[in-house]
């Protein structure tokens, strides 16, 4: 009897021994290390696109990062051309609106090919020609060149450096004092040091502003636009617009400008404040 008892017992120790084998080699506590792993290393690599934009300088746009998807592309674009092609002030206002708003959308960059083309036609319109209407008082000589200022603004805001011919053509024909100061501080944002011929055309309007314009909003803008070329490209200054701006020192209207181009002079020639 007793050897059967010890019979039967063996088995059933021998089952309970396995099972509890089992378990220590099978227990979630050995497996959540080997899961957790496993989804780490299938885990997608983190995306560093938030710490290189933070970590970029204010005057750099990253060009080589494409631009958002544009919904509706073509057809905004054929209504803009519409709007413009109209001639009414409202409605290149209203064309000026839906870019602005792509543009805020990081939707266009300087290479959209179509959106440079119209925003050439809207800069240089009071240029080549103004398209008034007599009937509309709202429809003024002045009202159009805020709204060419605004596009010019647009132009800044998208930057680049192929933006740099379109701001070469501006500063070379344009006579309005506004548009020129949204056009020198445009230059600002092509994100190199300037070309020859844009840096030709900004001495350029800097003498004529020093002899005849003698803006002082123009100044400013000329004053930062050479102090930042110098700051961020490491870009050697002509001597023509060093003179200029130790022109402005003098000829400069107020006291507030006068001071700005002295302490760029400070700033161009190396001295430490």
């Amino acid at each position: 009897m007793t050897h059967a008892i010890k019979f039967i017992r063996f088995p059933t120790l021998l089952v309970f021994g396995c099972s509890v084998v089992l378990q220590a080699l099978f227990s979630p506590h050995d497996l959540a290390p080997q899961s957790a792993s496993q989804h780490q290393e299938l885990r997608a690599p983190e995306d560093d696109s938030t710490t290189r934009t933070s970590n970029t300088p204010d005057w750099v746009r990253p060009h080589d990062r494409p631009a958002e998807p544009w919904p509706g592309r073509s057809h905004d674009l054929l209504h803009m051309r519409r709007l413009v092609v109209r001639g009414g002030i409202e409605d290149q206002r209203n064309a000026l609106q839906l870019l602005a708003r792509q543009i805020v959308a990081d939707r266009v960059r300087a290479s959209d090919v179509e959106v440079m083309s119209f925003l050439e036609q809207m800069v240089l319109t009071g240029i080549r020609t103004e398209r008034r209407n007599p009937r509309n008082p709202a429809d003024s000589s002045q009202a159009r060149t805020l709204l060419r200022a605004e596009a010019v603004q647009l132009l800044a805001s998208i930057g680049g450096p192929e933006t740099e011919h379109l701001l070469v053509e501006l500063l070379s024909k344009e006579l309005d004092v506004l548009v020129l100061s949204y056009a020198v501080a445009a230059a600002r944002e092509i994100g190199k040091a300037p070309g020859p011929s844009l840096e030709a055309q900004l001495i350029a309007v800097a003498r004529r502003n020093n002899s005849l314009m003698r803006d002082d909003a123009l100044s400013r803008e000329l004053i930062r636009t050479t102090e930042q070329f110098y700051i961020r490209h490491a870009h050697t200054v002509e001597p023509e617009m060093f003179r200029e701006i130790l022109r402005m020192t003098q000829a400069a209207e107020s006291y507030s400008t006068r001071r700005l181009a002295a302490e760029a002079i400070r700033t161009l020639r190396g001295i430490p404040e």
